[in-house]
């Protein structure tokens, strides 16, 4: 048994006894771990209190070849009040925790998976304007998939090789790209129209304007119209390619709980 502190974030956590907690870590050195904090629940002035989302530093007394854990001392180092005290924030980050949770399964050593998740939650938490938010999670997802070895090619079109129009120099302008779930690719709005038929499936269509933002090369918000209708459908569209590729069979309830707040 090793004995190590670990930087880590709180995936989720489960009442074990009357004093105590399972919890599930996602850490910088070691990745997922299953842990257990004895007397947690205790109460007192001492206690720690603890929720999920929180980032901490875990004393881990962990044993190779052991499912569960131990935990010794844990030190809240943020809180993240700032997306605590908004539902919206909070919904949001619960569908980051819930996608981890999910899709990772082996307890391997990923720093950057740990640093991705920790710095959209800053992100995340010091956004002051609500048209922002699901677009940086939009960003987080993306980011996540290029890590987990399936990026979206935001690059060529995959039909005709033509460079997705990112800048058009036409700022109320906004192409419309459909994604193909199988393999990443976009096809631009000429190309699915030729190749398909004369209507193109609206579900799958991702504007140009979000690209943009997706990949970093413009920080304004998307241009969405029926703004929270197209915020919810394209988040159902980039987690729906996440399902696929990382094998989750059922739906977020965490995104289940974001579509019925509107």
């Amino acid at each position: 048994m090793s004995a190590e502190k670990t930087e880590s974030v709180i995936l989720s956590l489960t009442p074990y006894s009357e004093t105590s907690c399972i919890l599930r870590l996602f850490t910088r050195g070691r990745g997922l771990v299953h842990g257990i904090a004895k007397g947690i629940r205790k109460g007192g002035k001492s206690a720690t209190p603890i929720d999920r989302g929180f980032l901490l530093e875990a004393q881990l007394y962990y044993r190779p070849n052991r499912e569960l854990h131990t935990l010794g001392s844990l030190h809240v180092t943020n809180f993240f009040t700032g997306i605590r005290s908004d539902i919206t924030k909070s919904a949001i980050r619960d569908i980051a925790l819930e996608l981890y949770l999910k899709s990772i399964k082996q307890s391997d050593s990923h720093p950057e998976l740990f640093e991705l998740i920790v710095s959209f939650f800053a992100v995340l938490e010091n956004s002051p304007k609500s048209e922002f938010l699901f677009p940086l999670l939009w960003r987080f997802i993306c980011k996540y998939c290029l890590l987990m070895g399936f990026g979206i090619d935001t690059g060529n079109c995959k039909a005709c090789g033509a460079d997705i129009d990112r800048d058009t120099g036409n700022n109320n302008a906004d192409d419309i790209h459909v994604l193909e779930i199988e393999s990443g690719a976009l096809i631009c709005k000429r190309c699915a129209l030729l190749n398909g038929s004369a209507r193109i499936n609206a579900d799958r269509c991702i504007g140009s304007s979000v690209i943009r933002f997706i990949d970093e090369s413009n920080d304004n918000p998307p241009r969405c119209q029926q703004e929270k209708n197209e915020h919810l459908r394209i988040t159902e569209l980039l987690l729906l390619y996440c399902r696929r590729h990382l094998d989750i069979r059922t739906l977020l309830n965490s995104f289940e709980f974001v579509k019925s707040m509107y």
